[in-house]
């Protein structure tokens, strides 16, 4: 992962070829624009649409975690309640999108 156009995380994970075991956390974020983004969901394999408020600056936060079939997310980071989330199954690992509040 990079910010600043710097790696700011660098961990040596399981690959993605062969058998997936359990749960990866790719990453979390918070402090998000308020603007808005518009996006076209046809050109996505799926789109996580979350409500007005739930993200912002201060609070509300997103985690990715990779997951084989019947594994739930062993997210690392817990720090509210989950307001959404999202499984998207089309391939193992499976992608799971958490949306979380921090309020």
């Amino acid at each position: 992962m990079k910010s600043y156009n710097r790696v700011s995380v660098s961990t040596k994970r399981q690959a993605l070829t062969g058998t997936f075991k359990g749960t990866e956390n790719v990453c979390c974020f918070g402090g998000h624009d308020t603007n808005g983004e518009i996006c076209d969901p046809a050109i996505f394999a799926g789109v996580v649409e979350v409500a007005p408020g739930v993200l912002g600056p201060q609070h509300g936060a997103i985690c990715v975690d990779l997951v084989e079939p019947q594994c739930g997310p062993l997210t690392a980071f817990t720090p509210g309640e989950i307001v959404q989330r999202q499984v998207f199954c089309d391939s193992v690992p499976f992608v799971v999108i958490t949306i979380w509040s921090l309020s």
